[in-house]
């Protein structure tokens, strides 16, 4: 982590295009499956997803409950940036115990099999001309899903996934009975410069069309996919171009109509992947009617911080209260415990660990 620290210090800019890691488009179909059930919904979303070749740790994940388990209801769960749904393989089974079907599916345009260990199929991934759509579609699916869902709904996001969750809340106001955001990717670090400058590489074609791997994310990511993290090592300005649009929106629209159901919000405490001052403000939205919930986790926890996957050989310190802290938010809708003797952060009181 020392290392990694020391080569984020280049920049902002640097900063957001690479560490959004810690987090297939396919030809869009305008309606959502006619199936009723959740059974029919999911096994239709697969289908999508035929034909094309994915990772291991890229197949969605769905746990269910144990045979003669009483099911309480469902829960979504959306990975991060350049990640896969690997990320939720081993909370998926600890909320399936207590007796919730658990889905994590793929984010659009990710998750193809790689050509080689340093080499990725980013050819589906989300461009400042298609985001709305892919993601529109792939909300609209998802809601669909869980509609059919008995029980109580809940959506879970990590960064990227959870300014989809967010697009999905938006999208449906009704449907879920609360939320919980890791780390949400609301904007970009660094500000209005590092904003003017993501706008001027998304109207320039040789800039957009820029490899990001070749600035070093990728010496850090191989290693950890030799090791078993599913993912991509390399995607091009275009797609950074591509999320911070999706980050925008969904902070727009909540900024227009705030979301009122209950939230918990999960930041890091300096957290380089993410703009604070844009996840401020969306922590403000739910003050006025207390529908959000914010416990914060001190460094040096990661922003990828619920997958043992994306930190291969390395001791997560805070991951078994994170687990406890979520299965219990899911099932019972219990707040993120805090540490009550330790001083607050400068976006709320610590998460204990």
């Amino acid at each position: 982590m020392a290392g990694f620290r020391l080569w984020l210090g280049r920049g902002p800019i640097l900063v957001l295009l690479v560490v959004l890691a810690g987090c297939v488009r396919h030809a869009p179909d305008s309606a959502p499956p006619a199936a009723a059930d959740l059974d029919g919904r999911w096994s239709a979303y697969l289908a999508t997803l035929e034909g094309t070749s994915l990772q291991e740790g890229c197949v969605p994940v769905r746990r269910d409950p144990p045979p003669g388990t009483t099911v309480r209801g469902a829960v979504l769960m959306l990975h991060g940036f350049n990640a896969c749904p690997q990320q939720y393989e081993e909370l998926a089974g600890l909320l399936a115990a207590e007796g919730f079907v658990a889905l994590a599916p793929l984010l659009p345009g990710h998750g193809r099999m790689n050509p080689a260990v340093d080499r990725d199929d980013t050819r589906d991934l989300s461009t400042p001309g298609t985001w709305e759509a892919d993601y529109g579609l792939f909300v609209r699916r998802m809601n669909a899903v869980m509609a059919a869902a008995q029980g109580e709904r809940v959506i879970v996001g990590l960064s990227v996934g959870s300014a989809t969750a967010i697009y999905a809340l938006l999208e449906d106001r009704e449907l879920y009975d609360r939320g919980l955001l890791f780390v949400p990717y609301l904007g970009m670090p660094g500000g209005a410069a590092a904003t003017a400058v993501a706008g001027v590489v998304g109207r320039i074609p040789v800039l957009r069309e820029t490899s990001v791997g070749s600035l070093g994310w990728r010496g850090i990511c191989v290693p950890k996919r030799k090791a078993g993290r599913a993912g991509y090592c390399d995607y091009r300005f275009k797609h950074v171009v591509a999320i911070n649009r999706l980050g925008a929106a969904a902070r727009s629209g909540a900024a227009e109509a705030p979301l009122e159901l209950p939230l918990q919000i999960v930041p890091v405490n300096n957290d380089a992947a993410v703009s604070e001052r844009r996840l401020r403000e969306f922590i403000s939205l739910g003050a006025a009617g207390d529908t959000s919930r914010v416990c914060v986790y001190p460094e040096p926890v990661p922003h990828s911080m619920l997958s043992r996957a994306d930190h291969p050989g390395e001791e997560l310190f805070w991951l078994d209260a994170a687990f406890a802290a979520t299965v219990d938010f899911v099932v019972d809708g219990r707040s993120f415990p805090l540490a009550t003797d330790e001083p607050p952060l400068e976006l709320g009181p610590q998460c204990r660990i």
